[in-house]
């Protein structure tokens, strides 16, 4: 016989699966209407991105380009679109006695099947709100193996579609000036703040996305983040992801576009300063461990946003905060991403793994940012450790309750505070 619990899960089932249908269509449509945006507009660029990363601007709309339509699973379009489903389940009966309401203003659990995240009271309303709408538990995601070149270009398109709307929300609040450039045979993103006036300073800045996922120009909203606050140039790197890339050639394209920021644009390194988030900021950390070792000199300051900064399994809070982290799991994804990057036998190397590196010979003025809710917290803090006892000027600046990268939550007094510091520290360093 059916109860009416058996009934609610059936009607909730045959919900999902004509649901996520739907969604499949509608995604198709939609992105197909992209391309042909793209191809139709007077206002295309001509040099459109034709690498591994597969984002381009028209105008100042974010579009899907040179690639067909990606083939979505029902797991790809729940994750991505998950509030969507969950004010289906909202709608329907719920028998469920044990069933956590969400109650943002009071420390609490928000509770699904498999995932709870803590929301502190300690921290803004805002980031409360944020916090609130992560359901996904980070452990369930599966990235591919290392060397599964298919799997990562589908999980790459996939993503793309992600980060695109993340980065369209920014675009459409701060109006920024975008182009397409190359600068030492790379490819780049040059954001220039609404208003903008030129100072003779420039930032570089390289994307996060665990080395295998987004493009300069899906994650074109962090650089947007940092060029309104400090109302500096910003200029975004699209460095090629692995595993169509390894650490040592991914240094050397960051390498070519400073090269090429002082010979063509005539910039000196004294006007130059880099930031990126997670491990783009373990990528610019270690550029400039690799630019000092050659000789080339270094930038006048780095920003580090969560920085990646060891991609072996080592620090105490990959274990401690392991089921706090609402964004990381190092087991389901970063392990397989750190491999496709770099060899495990080389993931000691200062240039894949910074924390590792010899401070003694110098190193750029630096400030790391990062929350307590994260996985990477004891590489934030060894890596001030390692810089400060070698008489580096460094800050190491440590957010209540945030996770990951908070800084992109742009509406929270949390990221605001963070922009405001990296103003004033680059203020300091680079000279302006």
């Amino acid at each position: 016989m059916f109860n009416g619990k058996r009934i609610n899960i059936f009607i909730f089932n045959a919900m999902i699966i004509v649901f996520s249908l739907l969604l499949v269509s509608l995604t198709n449509t939609v992105m197909a209407q992209q391309q042909e945006d793209l191809i139709s507009s007077p206002n295309s660029f001509n040099n459109t991105i034709q690498s591994d990363n597969m984002t381009a601007f028209s105008g100042n709309r974010l579009t899907v380009s040179n690639l067909s339509v990606p083939n979505f699973d029902l797991t790809s379009l729940y994750t991505k679109l998950k509030d969507s489903v969950v004010s289906i389940t909202d709608a329907l009966p719920d028998n469920n006695s044990n069933a956590n309401a969400t109650s943002i203003g009071n420390s609490t659990d928000i509770q699904n099947d498999t995932f709870q995240v803590h929301i502190p009271t300690t921290i803004s309303k805002e980031a409360q709100e944020e916090l609130s709408k992560i359901t996904v538990n980070p452990s369930t995601l599966k990235a591919p193996d290392p060397s599964d070149l298919k799997g990562w270009e589908q999980q790459y398109r996939e993503t793309e579609s992600f980060f695109i709307n993340e980065s369209q929300q920014i675009i459409d609040l701060y109006r920024p000036n975008i182009t397409e450039t190359d600068l030492g045979g790379i490819q780049v993103i040059d954001i220039k703040p609404k208003n903008w006036e030129d100072n003779g300073k420039v930032l570089v800045y390289t994307h996060g996305g665990d080395y295998t996922l987004g493009s300069a120009n899906s994650t074109v909203g962090g650089p947007i983040l940092a060029a309104n606050a400090t109302g500096l140039r910003v200029v975004s790197i699209n460095y090629t992801v692995a595993p169509f890339s390894k650490w040592n050639q991914t240094t050397d394209e960051v390498l070519s576009v400073i090269q090429a920021l002082k010979d063509h644009d005539g910039y000196s390194l004294d006007d130059i300063a880099m930031f990126g988030d997670s491990a783009g900021g373990g990528l610019a950390a270690a550029t400039i461990l690799k630019m000092r070792d050659l000789g080339s000199g270094m930038p006048a300051a780095v920003i580090l946003w969560s920085p990646w900064v060891d991609l072996t399994e080592n620090g105490d809070t990959r274990y401690t905060l392991k089921n706090a982290d609402p964004i990381l799991s190092y087991d389901a994804f970063l392990k397989n991403s750190a491999n496709a990057y770099a060899d495990p036998r080389d993931q000691k190397n200062p240039y894949v793994s910074p924390v590792y590196g010899n401070f003694t010979n110098g190193y750029s003025p630096t400030m790391i940012q990062g929350g307590t809710k994260e996985i990477l917290l004891s590489d934030f803090i060894r890596l001030y450790q390692a810089l400060d006892q070698n008489e580096i000027p460094v800050k190491l600046d440590i957010y209540e309750g945030m996770p990951h990268a908070h800084q992109f939550y742009y509406k929270a007094p949390e990221s605001k505070m963070a922009l405001s510091k990296m103003n004033d520290f680059l203020r300091v360093h680079l000279g302006y």
